[in-house]
């Protein structure tokens, strides 16, 4: 898409990274509030394991960078509004359409399933669930039906 937007038809390519994330960011959070799914509860969910594979990827990559050679860039504040808008809004955006949400959507339509089982093989039995739990399963399952396959 970025190569269509901006090079193509010469968006320029800031214009496109915010243009992008409005349109990622809002596509999420409609799918998250006609599943009826709490955004609060997925961040909570491992997020100090998110935060430390995070940091160690981002230090792979840095590494990575690193090792080339520079090209022209910005400097000083024009500098660090660059890394921020482009490298952590279309970054964020980039990483919850192409990663995060694909995952969550599948771990959403398998919930309550049989194909969802415990650690030891056993399916979960969902009176087993707290009731919080169950209130989110039968919000998600009242969310997925509005979208029929």
């Amino acid at each position: 898409m970025p190569f269509v937007f901006a090079d193509l038809l010469g968006m320029q390519r800031d214009v496109y990274c915010g243009l992008y994330a409005l349109t990622a960011f809002g596509f999420f959070g409609l799918w998250a509030h006609n599943t009826d799914l709490s955004i609060r509860a997925m961040i909570a969910r491992r997020w100090v394991l998110a935060i430390v594979l995070g940091l160690v990827v981002a230090g792979v990559m840095a590494f990575i960078v690193l090792q080339q050679d520079a090209t022209s860039r910005p400097a000083g504040l024009t500098l660090g509004a660059a890394i921020a808008w482009r490298g952590v809004v279309y970054g964020v955006a980039d990483g919850l359409l192409l990663s995060s949400f694909p995952i969550l959507a599948v771990f959403a339509a398998f919930t309550g399933s049989p194909l969802r089982s415990t650690r030891s093989g056993k399916a979960e039995d969902r009176r087993d669930r707290p009731a919080r739990v169950r209130r989110h399963d039968d919000g998600l399952l009242r969310g997925l039906q509005r979208f029929p396959l």
